[in-house]
């Protein structure tokens, strides 16, 4: 009974320290992880940081320690503290990219260069209404980013659902039937979205830079997105279809009945 109580004890020590947080001093090198995510628009810049320690994602803190962030036009902002223990950000309204992130005392690391996503023929589609039987056409310039997705969101019911698709990197206009891309959002859903849906449709490129820890590129993103609804009450859709994106890039996608789920 004893041996069993001082392992409870010493469990419940582990887990109240996991929870508890500790200043980026205290913390050895070895287990210090700064996770970065960066997304990146034509009129926008945020990033999130994230500091913890060991396996457990100790929540580590920066009393008197600044983290900034340095931006192509000269500018430095030092990130501010949320209110979720360990996570730090900044939400910067310009077009100037963000070349370094700083953590003073640790180290720095610089940024890949983003070239600016942008959507060619927006303006046909943006805040729109469109049906399922609408097509889309998208043109978009080469990226050297490491990859490129295609990125749809439905809202329906106060929920939003998102799917996305690998599309190529390459100069490429590209024609996506509304059909598709509620099928993907259906997918994520496990429900066929019945009513006017508000859909975001983006594209991002990622890259994926190698750091030296304890820095940790998340998710480093240039995105741009236009906003539309569409009305998916006119008929239901059931077939196998496909996309043919790139000379070398074949996308297939296959329809699954799904229980209706209406949206108001």
């Amino acid at each position: 009974m004893l041996i069993h109580f001082k392992i409870a004890l010493a469990l419940t020590s582990i887990l109240f320290a996991g929870c508890s947080t500790i200043d980026i001093r205290d913390v050895e090198p070895e287990k210090l992880n700064i996770s970065v995510n960066v997304t990146q628009t034509n009129r926008s810049t945020s990033m999130d940081v994230f500091l913890t320690r060991g396996i457990f994602k100790q929540a580590v803190t920066t009393n008197n320690t600044s983290i900034e962030a340095e931006f192509s036009d000269g500018n430095v902002l030092e990130l501010v503290k949320a209110s979720q223990k360990g996570r730090f950000g900044i939400r910067q309204q310009n077009t100037a990219a963000v070349t370094r992130l700083t953590v003073q005392d640790t180290g720095s690391v610089d940024f890949p260069y983003m070239t600016p996503v942008i959507f060619r023929g927006r303006e046909q589609f943006e805040g729109a209404s469109f049906f399922k039987d609408d097509i889309l056409n998208i043109s978009l310039p080469s990226t050297q980013s490491d990859r490129r997705y295609l990125v749809a969101t439905g809202y329906c019911g106060g929920q939003s659902y998102t799917a996305e698709m690998p599309i190529s990197s390459n100069d490429i206009d590209l024609e996506l039937p509304l059909s598709r891309l509620i099928n993907m959002v259906n997918k994520t859903a496990e429900a066929d979205l019945n009513g006017v849906i508000p859909m975001v449709l983006a594209v991002e490129e990622r890259y994926f830079p190698v750091w030296q820890p304890p820095f940790n590129a998340n998710k480093i993103v240039a995105r741009d997105e236009t906003q539309f609804s569409l009305d998916t009450s006119g008929f239901r859709f059931k077939a196998s279809v496909a996309i043919n994106v790139s000379s070398n890039v074949f996308l297939g996608f296959q329809t699954q009945p799904w229980d209706v789920k209406y949206c108001f």
